[in-house]
């Protein structure tokens, strides 16, 4: 009864009927097989200081920076960047009006 109210707070177990009927019977020879495998806990001694970090099979890429930083764009300029505050003004007003109207 005590284990279940102390393990509640980080794992679920399952609760008898009645405490006559227990899951765990006396280990005799016929049964012992069923029986989980002892668990052994071992504490480390010394603590490593290095991070160890996974790259996940990164891929550097195949374009040098420099080579991008050179890449230039017709899009940009004074005629597109009024175009693109008069479309985000215009977005706000459409999610203003949406939120008023629920």
């Amino acid at each position: 009864m005590a284990l279940t109210h102390f393990a509640s707070s980080f794992c679920t177990l399952p609760t008898l009927a009645s405490p006559s009927r227990a899951l765990v019977g006396p280990v005799s020879s016929k049964n012992y097989r069923s029986l989980p495998p002892k668990v052994r806990c071992m504490v480390a001694t010394e603590a490593s200081d290095q991070i160890v970090r996974r790259s996940a099979n990164y891929q550097s890429s195949t374009w040098e920076y420099d080579f991008v930083q050179s890449l230039t764009s017709k899009y940009k300029g004074e005629p597109y960047t009024a175009r693109t505050r008069k479309l985000k003004a215009e977005i706000r007003m459409r999610l203003m009006i949406l939120r008023y109207c629920m």
